[in-house]
Formats: C-alpha cells, sequence, structure tokens
C-alpha cells in the first residue's frame, strides 16, 4: 500500500546523468561559500550553522525545475535571470542557515537570515558581483532589496515572480545595472555565456 509519493519525487539519478556530478558539485560549492562570505559580512559566523545537506536538496530541486524547463523548451542553456530565480526561490524553501542553539540574541537579521542571504545570493548570481548593497547604494537598490526581503519574509513568490521582480529592476532606467543588461535588451544575449 503505498502513499504515490515516490512517484511525485524527483528521480535524483536522472539529474546528476543529465547535469554530471561535478557541475553539482560545483554548484553546491558556489552557494555554501556565499553563505559563508554573507555571515563573516554580517558578523553571524559563530551563530550559525549552515546545512551541506539542505543545499544539497537547494542544488538538486534547481537542476530538477530548470531540467524540465529546458526538455519543455527545447534550449540549451537557461538565461542568468532564470538561474538566480530558481536558485533563490529552492534556497528560500530549504532555509539553509540555521541559528546554533548557544544564540540568545536574536536580531531582525539573524531571524530572517535565510532570506537576507537569499538576497544577496539572488544579487550576485545576477551582478557576478560579491555585494548586498551597492556601494554607495541608490535609492532604488535600496528599495527593491527591501522589497525583495519583505516579500522573501511575508508574501507568497514562486520562480517566475521572483524572474519578473529581477527583470522589472534591471529594465528600471535608475537601476546600477541596467547599462549591462542594455535596458532589457541584453538579458539573453548576456546570459548566453553564464547560462546553464
Amino acid at each position: 500500500m503505498g502513499s504515490g509519493l515516490k512517484s511525485e519525487l524527483p528521480d535524483y539519478q536522472k539529474i546528476y546523468q543529465k547535469f554530471g556530478p561535478e557541475r553539482i558539485l560545483e554548484r553546491k560549492e558556489f552557494i555554501y561559500v556565499f553563505c559563508e562570505y554573507w555571515a563573516d559580512l554580517h558578523g553571524l559566523r559563530a551563530d550559525l550553522f549552515i546545512s551541506p545537506d539542505l543545499i544539497q536538496e537547494i542544488v538538486l530541486n534547481y537542476f530538477a525545475d530548470i531540467g524540465r524547463y529546458k526538455d519543455f523548451h527545447e534550449i540549451d542553456r537557461a538565461n542568468t535571470i532564470k538561474i538566480a530565480a530558481y536558485t533563490t526561490f529552492w534556497f528560500l524553501r530549504a532555509k539553509p542557515i540555521q541559528i546554533k542553539e548557544a544564540c540568545t540574541n536574536i536580531t531582525p537579521i539573524l531571524r530572517y537570515m535565510n532570506e537576507y542571504c537569499a538576497y544577496g545570493l539572488m544579487n550576485h548570481i545576477v551582478t557576478d558581483r560579491l555585494i548586498i548593497y551597492q556601494d554607495p547604494p541608490t535609492t532604488t537598490t535600496l528599495d527593491f532589496a527591501e522589497e525583495c526581503i519583505y516579500s522573501f519574509i511575508y508574501r507568497l513568490f514562486t520562480p517566475q515572480t521572483i524572474e519578473l521582480a529581477i527583470m522589472g529592476f534591471l529594465a528600471v532606467p535608475t537601476s546600477p545595472f541596467q547599462k549591462e543588461f542594455d535596458g532589457g535588451a541584453g538579458f539573453t544575449k548576456s546570459a548566453k555565456n553564464k547560462g546553464d
């Protein structure tokens, strides 16, 4: 007597065959190192545990989704914005950063560390820069960061809504990254060299 759940779970062996163990390991290391960077940047490393198992879950679910997307649309590579959106979505679902038991001073950034880190990770994937906010931050950048983090904490979201938010931000003429993406015309062009 089965529950039917087994047939709904992704076949991770197929994911390893399709994308290769090296690529999956590389992505896991990328996310883990970013989480360490983020924790160090905010002086929180001693209070946090970064779960390699949950990061593996993020990566495998990401590749399962991207694999289905690529098969359905018959494309070879996903663009950078899609990579950022799907990675961010699965990061927020898994919440790989945990507070250690000994931590007693729970600040807002510590309480919502996964949401803050997810924003930084999304930003890093899109811009290829290790920044949380632009230095010096523009009003547009800070507003976008605050809206994303608020939405990650309190709103429902999908990979598609995250993707749309990124595209909207990059298309704003005052966005510091708008020129790099050519006002929207460069989304596909710039992503071809970086995609999955």
